[in-house]
């Protein structure tokens, strides 16, 4: 067993999971398992994954659970622990909309650092303290340090799901764990966030059932939490040494 792991989530969108399981049956580096956590419970879908994940179970080392989505995005995170705990310390995040090639866990592990935070694709920020959405500024450049890592592309330390405190958060992480795992890392273990580059990496209209949506027209935002996380000592200013190359 390698200690590899990549964490897949489905909720709503089970009908690309089959495209997904393709192209990680096709990645140059063998030495990983793929943890699925499926939020839909609906018999038939359920049915139906089993059946999938069955088929390339001879291809891929794949560990599938059927959680629901009473914690929503914030399972993530929980499997992720499961993952650390059955001796995987590289954490790789995926969404199930996300289209990679065929070396793109080697690309990410090429990138490894520990200690450290890194997202691709387009979901490195830094900024957003007053509204996440219109404020926040893509970053690209990886010799500097971001405060927010997107958990749609991602690569983590998986010593930070040893813990405690990461999974004792405000009410607000649920739902909205990419931010609360950005300010757990950063703030609370002094890890770098940074970005990380991972080409032909393509994301397939995810915006349409993207969990984010839901929140942007919630009562409570993720601006109303990046804003209680910024009460709570979450230094986002452009001055500090986040905005500084490492």
């Amino acid at each position: 067993m390698g200690n590899v792991a990549v964490i897949l989530m489905t909720w709503n969108r089970v009908s690309s999971l089959k495209h997904t399981l393709r192209q990680f049956a096709r990645q140059d580096y063998k030495d990983f398992t793929l943890y699925i956590s499926n939020g839909n419970l609906d018999t038939k879908v359920v049915g139906s994954i089993n059946k999938l994940v069955d088929s390339f179970s001879n291809k891929i080392n794949i560990v599938l659970t059927h959680d629901g989505n009473d914690l929503k995005s914030f399972r993530r995170l929980l499997v992720a622990k499961t993952a650390l705990e059955a001796g995987h310390n590289i954490i790789l995040f995926i969404d199930d909309d996300v289209q990679v090639p065929s070396d793109y866990i080697t690309n990410c592990i090429s990138q490894y650092e520990p200690k450290t935070y890194k997202s691709g694709y387009a979901w490195s920020f830094t900024d957003g303290d007053k509204d996440y959405y219109r404020n926040r500024k893509r970053q690209y450049d990886n010799r500097r340090r971001i405060h927010y890592c997107g958990t749609g592309v991602a690569m983590i330390d998986g010593s930070i799901f040893k813990q405690r405190g990461l999974f004792n958060p405000p009410d607000g992480a649920i739902g909205i764990e990419d931010l609360w795992l950005s300010y757990y890392a950063d703030h609370v273990m002094k890890w770098k966030l940074m970005h990380m580059t991972i080409p032909g990496v393509l994301i397939d209209g995810g915006d349409l059932f993207a969990l984010h949506r839901e929140y942007m027209n919630a009562q409570y935002t993720k601006s109303d939490f990046l804003k209680e996380l910024s009460a709570m000592g979450w230094d986002l200013s452009p001055a500090s040494y986040r905005m500084n190359k490492v």
